[in-house]
């Protein structure tokens, strides 16, 4: 669950959340006089809703909120 004592995590969490259905990458590689080339990669999430004391998933047994669209060996809800 998010909280201000681990808010810095809150990018990991977008990911893990469990309302999360939708991602976005990009990565550019960058060149600098002064630095070494690095790469910049980013990636947004979609519909994830992060709010400090919010759980981010609920749980339960495989597919338990969803029996009529369960997939992936009945492992994952199709959502």
């Amino acid at each position: 669950m998010p909280s201000q004592e681990n808010k810095a995590m809150i990018p990991f969490l977008q990911m893990a959340n469990g309302k999360t259905n939708r991602l976005g990458c990009a990565y550019e590689i960058c060149a600098d006089d002064f630095y070494e080339d690095y790469v910049l990669f980013v990636c947004t999430y979609g519909e994830s809703k992060i709010r400090i004391g919010n759980p981010i998933y609920t749980r339960g047994p495989p597919c338990g909120s969803c029996r009529n669209k369960c997939t992936f060996n009945n492992r994952l809800c199709d959502i």
